[in-house]
């Protein structure tokens, strides 16, 4: 009889041989030097009856419509999975190269590289499946991740300084608003032993701000977890990035105070900033406290009847004045694994407002080619980067509509519902 999960995984290395411009954050960042290593991974997945999914997680910002594509082409066609049962993630690292066409549209893509990482995935693809064998999995789910929410209002008394007059909301720790600091993961242990993690918490990886490539505090991952396990098992984690639209790293430091009237406005509305630009010692302990949340397990038990099952949807999210944003939306259930993963950056408060009692889910983005923020209907009142300024960044003509907020929940705890009656 065929065992119930077969998994595979392979890994390669995309750092760039030259400096290219980093995407993420603005300005003229380079990457002068390597401070880390970029990686794409590849985890292939088998049932029973011999239907396959497969995970490619890059360590870029974005993955892009162009670069995703192409790999599910080729590997549809070569590897034979199915476009629908292929996720390509990004980590959202923003200390590497632009890949997405989508992002700061009409910055230049370097076509050497994403062809590169093209070769590179399909590559990482092929030895995964050609690495396929029995395996057991576990889960481990609970709260811990350092996550802090990034949106402060700006008091109305602020409003007389003439800077401020058009500012709603500042990019500042909220000690206040509801972060999500879940860490939801899967252990993969192979009959010889070894094992590896897949981890998924919502977190902005853009506590790295030099000029170097850097996987940011993912890349940070499966170091820390060897340090905790001292038989050498350990293979390697895949970090798949939360909905973190609002959310960043609970790294800060406060102000100084200052005279100057502009800064004293600064200290006097809100002292707390995010650290900026942290080292490997920094990144190194980010990655160490979501360690710290894997250490209670469930095993999860497949079963003959354990079906590999996955699902595409495309949203329609309305936008004001009309018009619709597409959003793409895949999710993958076997053997009590379920991902849902989604194409752009939804809101901490989604994945609360989920019905997930009793469901170990993975929720997940970054997929393909990002449509950008998706705020929830409290931020789309209050305006601000996410609503308002960044959809540009993302060719969008008009921010959405408070209706895109309902049809987005819907349509998730659907495709969650979908997946849990098919068990």
């Amino acid at each position: 009889m065929a065992p119930p999960l077969l998994c595979g995984f392979a890994r390669q290395e995309i750092t760039p041989d030259r400096p290219l411009r980093l995407a993420g954050i603005g300005g003229e960042r380079l990457g002068r030097t390597v401070l880390d290593p970029l990686y794409v991974r590849a985890l292939a997945l088998e049932d029973r009856g011999g239907r396959r999914a497969l995970l490619l997680v890059f360590d870029l910002l974005y993955v892009g419509t162009a670069l995703a594509e192409t790999i599910y082409a080729a590997v549809s066609e070569s590897l034979g999975v199915s476009r629908d049962a292929v996720l390509a993630l990004a980590t959202h690292t923003h200390s590497a190269p632009q890949t997405s066409e989508e992002f700061c549209r009409g910055d230049p893509v370097d076509e050497r590289y994403r062809e590169a990482v093209s070769l590179a995935a399909l590559q990482v693809a092929e030895q995964a499946i050609s690495a396929l064998r029995p395996a057991s999995l576990s889960s481990a789910e609970g709260a811990g991740a350092p996550a802090i929410n990034r949106r402060v209002s700006v008091p109305a008394w602020s409003r007389m300084f003439p800077r401020l007059r058009k500012v709603k909301v500042l990019n500042r720790p909220n000690f206040k608003a509801y972060s999500d600091t879940a860490v939801t993961s899967y252990k993969i242990t192979f009959e010889d032993g070894r094992y590896l993690w897949i981890v998924n918490a919502a977190l902005h990886a853009a506590v790295h701000r030099g000029e170097a490539y850097s996987a940011d505090f993912p890349g940070y991952l499966p170091e820390q977890l060897r340090k905790r396990d001292s038989s050498g098992n350990c293979i390697d984690a895949l970090f798949l990035q939360g909905w973190a639209g609002d959310q960043s790293v609970r790294l800060t430091t406060r102000l100084a105070l200052s005279l100057h009237p502009g800064r004293l406005v600064d200290y006097l509305m809100h002292p707390s900033v995010f650290a900026r630009d942290a080292g490997p010692p920094e990144l190194a302990a980010i990655a160490d406290r979501l360690c710290a949340c894997l250490d209670h397990r469930a095993v999860l038990g497949a079963t003959e009847d354990d079906d590999l099952v996955c699902r595409h949807h495309v949203l329609d999210a309305p936008l004001e004045g009309g018009g619709l944003r597409k959003i793409q939306l895949k999710s993958i259930k076997l053997s009590g694994m379920h991902v849902l993963a989604v194409s752009g950056e939804p809101f901490a408060s989604y994945r609360r407002s989920l019905e997930l009692t009793g469901r170990h889910v993975m929720t997940v983005g970054c997929l393909d080619g990002p449509f950008g923020y998706l705020p929830d209907a409290r931020a789309l009142k209050e305006g601000g980067y996410e609503p308002d300024r960044s959809i540009a960044l993302f060719g969008q003509q008009a921010r959405f509509a408070a209706a895109a907020v309902e049809r987005f929940k819907d349509r998730t705890q659907q495709l969650i519902d979908a997946q849990v009656t098919s068990e």
